[in-house]
């Protein structure tokens, strides 16, 4: 299973969070978009934690036939790993990710065949793919913060109209009274 580009595009997942930020504030009562910590979460449910790794406790695993597989913990959002950033190179490691919501424990799996089975060649595949990672992460990490930025406006923008909405039902609903 390929780590990139399961989840489509970094600019596809973006348009998907905005139509469900604006779905989700305009389900929100009057009450609720009065309440900062109600639209915050709205923001948090939808925004992206950027990724960090713990390379400090990566082992190679080398097998038999020669391939190398490197495990690295993670922290942030699993889906910036499985969306294509919308800058990217061409050359990307192969691995794939390994979470769920379950445990909490998230892995990136490397795999692959060094040129030689040797040590040297071993340490070099080993830099190269954990170049690539870090480079494909950082991009995903830049999109992570454009598309908080951009959640984050759009969610302001939603409440501010839901608002105004739910006032001037407000405001009706007083002008006309009961009865009829």
């Amino acid at each position: 299973m390929s780590l990139f580009s399961r989840q489509g595009s970094a600019l596809d997942y973006k348009s998907n969070a905005i139509r469900l930020a604006e779905q989700r504030v305009s389900q929100m009562t009057a009450d609720d978009v009065q309440d900062p910590i109600k639209v915050q979460a709205v923001y948090h449910n939808i925004a992206l934690e950027p990724v960090s790794y713990d390379f400090a406790v990566v082992e190679p695993k080398i097998h038999e036939n020669g391939t190398v597989e490197l495990t690295i913990p993670f922290s942030g959002s699993p889906v910036l790993l499985e969306i294509t950033p919308s800058r990217f190179s061409t050359r990307v490691p192969n691995g794939e990710v390994k979470h769920n919501t379950i445990d909490p424990r998230r892995d990136v799996i490397l795999h692959g065949q060094p040129e030689s089975n040797t040590a040297e060649a071993i340490r070099a595949w080993i830099a190269d793919q954990k170049a690539l990672l870090i480079e494909w992460t950082e991009s995903g990490n830049r999109d992570a913060e454009t598309h908080n930025a951009d959640i984050r406006r759009v969610i302001d923008r939603e409440v501010q109209a839901r608002r105004a909405k739910l006032a001037t039902v407000s405001s009706l609903k007083q002008e006309l009274g009961r009865g009829i």
